[in-house]
């Protein structure tokens, strides 16, 4: 590093739609600051996404447990950094750093850590209205002069793929011309389109614009992405559990468009540079919408959403449920129609 240049970690998220939410702000950082060393210390099931991201520069991967905990600590001690900044909200983010001995500590307040930090963020009012996304540039403590490019849009998050992963994708895809669903959400059914709404939407866009259905998702997913790729029939295929992170988003690169629920893979779509059509229910799609331009979103109507919702409730089902497959079809068409998007079933 030159005399000039700081030594920054950066504590991440753990979860993977509010990792990809926390791009843009660091691609701001480090446009801002290009002689910053950036180090990401992040658990060892993102480390493999935050080596694809160019504003990063190294990553250190917490693995599991206190053994793990203590592993990172030692690994962040023996960096020498200057400066840290922590994204999750967590007493157990910042205990990494204090106890690392990383001098300078800012994040915003909150039950239990706010003696650990530094240099203590209170959360803003003014944010409560925008994007998830800001909140980030707050913690980095750029200024809305820093962000002036942007715009009223969030600019999308911006990753370098391996060759390997690309030809993989390739491999998979074939000559095919796909449309891909992600029929998954993490944080449970509360945000889950119903699986027969997925299957009869398949079925219309395979009837309508001759394409393949990509079914994708984690390993957890395997059982409902294979009884939806069941349900649509011959042009649809299911990939859930077969993609490492880097091949998913090198996947969803080659698609036309992705059908998503509010999930961390509908931010990783946009990351691959796809035109998304977002299902939203009972959350806040001003709050936590894809970012970038060209995506669309599909809301329930006449409900007060919410940031936080339960994993489950009857309330967050029948709002889910309440968004039709003729209603998403109709979306999807236009955004083919926009793009120009041509697909023709193998």
């Amino acid at each position: 590093m030159s005399v000039d240049s700081r030594n920054i970690l950066i504590c991440g998220l753990n979860w993977l739609g509010d990792t990809v939410m926390s791009m843009p702000a660091l691609q701001l950082f480090k446009a801002r600051f290009p002689s910053d060393h950036v180090t990401m210390v992040v658990v060892s099931g993102l480390a493999g996404f935050w080596e694809m991201c160019p504003s990063v520069d190294t990553v250190i991967s917490r693995q599991p447990g206190s053994a793990g905990m203590w592993a990172a600590i030692q690994d962040v001690k023996a960096g020498g950094f200057d400066r840290s900044f922590i994204f999750p909200n967590s007493p157990r983010s910042t205990l990494l750093p204090y106890l690392a001995g990383v001098p300078a500590r800012r994040g915003v307040r909150g039950s239990y850590r706010s003696w650990l930090l530094t240099d203590v963020v209170e959360p803003m009012t003014t944010l409560q209205h925008k994007h998830q996304a800001w909140e980030y540039v707050d913690i980095l403590g750029m200024s809305k002069e820093d962000c002036s490019e942007w715009g009223d849009d969030v600019p999308a998050p911006i990753l370098d793929l391996s060759v390997a992963a690309v030809s993989s994708a390739e491999g998979m895809l074939g000559n095919g011309d796909y449309i891909a669903f992600l029929p998954g959400a993490a944080r449970g059914p509360a945000k889950q389109w119903p699986p027969e709404h997925f299957i009869d939407l398949g079925r219309r866009l395979i009837k309508s614009t001759n394409c393949r259905v990509a079914i994708l998702g984690a390993p957890n997913e395997k059982s409902l992405c294979l009884q939806i790729a069941d349900g649509i029939g011959a042009c649809a295929d299911s990939f859930a559990g077969k993609t490492s992170i880097p091949e998913l988003v090198a996947v969803l690169g080659q698609c036309s468009v992705v059908v998503t629920n509010d999930s961390g893979g509908m931010h990783l779509a946009t990351a691959a540079g796809c035109r998304v059509v977002g299902i939203f229910g009972l959350t806040d799609h001003v709050r936590t919408g894809p970012l970038g331009v060209g995506h669309r979103i599909v809301a329930a109507e006449s409900v007060q959403t919410s940031r936080d919702i339960p994993r489950d409730s009857p309330e967050a089902r029948a709002a889910m449920f309440s968004i039709t497959p003729d209603r998403v079809h109709g979306v999807v068409q236009e955004v083919i129609a926009e793009s120009r998007g041509i697909c023709e079933c193998r």
